[in-house]
């Protein structure tokens, strides 16, 4: 599991990191454009676009991956170990099913679309499977917690990452605080 882990995060990162780079030049290269020519570069929005997608939903992932992802706790928080280690199983292999299916019906539905983006000429299918792509990888990190909190004696967020909080600043003296 650790190396499945490992690739996935991997995967994320390389995805992200370049799909930020990629925005950044975009951008610099319209201000260039605009500035010495007067004219934008029509790409440049349409690209940026698609890579937002492209953060987006790879950065779903790497949220799970981080163990960042939004979530309520007020119920867990209350609960003795065991039980918040069950119930932690029950959403993270939920939550993995449903980004499994979600990452399906995205698949599907990029298959059926057979139109190509006004500028760049991309068919807009292969931009689509960044959803599935994404999501899919969602569903890996949250399988991996779920697998985590199957195995563990603790819940977990994310694989190799405890639901714990961290400890609080120690309060300051009055003197401490000039």
């Amino acid at each position: 599991m650790k190396k499945l882990y490992a690739v996935v995060r991997r995967l994320e990162a390389w995805t992200l990191a370049a799909a930020m780079l990629l925005m950044a030049a975009a951008t610099i290269l319209n201000v260039i454009a605009r500035n010495t020519t007067g004219n934008s570069l029509a790409s440049t929005e349409e690209l940026n676009q698609f890579l937002i997608v492209v953060v987006c939903f790879v950065g779903l992932s790497h949220a799970a991956g981080e163990g960042r992802h939004i979530r309520m706790s007020a119920i867990s928080d209350v609960l003795p170990r065991t039980w918040r280690r069950w119930l932690a199983v029950l959403v993270t292999s939920s939550t993995a099913a449903l980004l499994a299916y979600l990452a399906w019906l995205a698949w599907n539905y990029a298959r059926g679309v057979d139109r190509i983006s006004p500028v760049l000429g991309v068919p807009l299918s292969t931009i689509y499977l960044v959803a599935p792509f994404g999501l899919g990888l969602g569903a890996v990190q949250f399988a991996l917690a779920a697998w985590a909190n199957l195995t563990g004696t603790e819940a977990y967020l994310a694989y190799g990452i405890p639901d714990e909080y961290e400890d609080e600043a120690p309060e300051l003296t009055p003197e401490e605080a000039e």
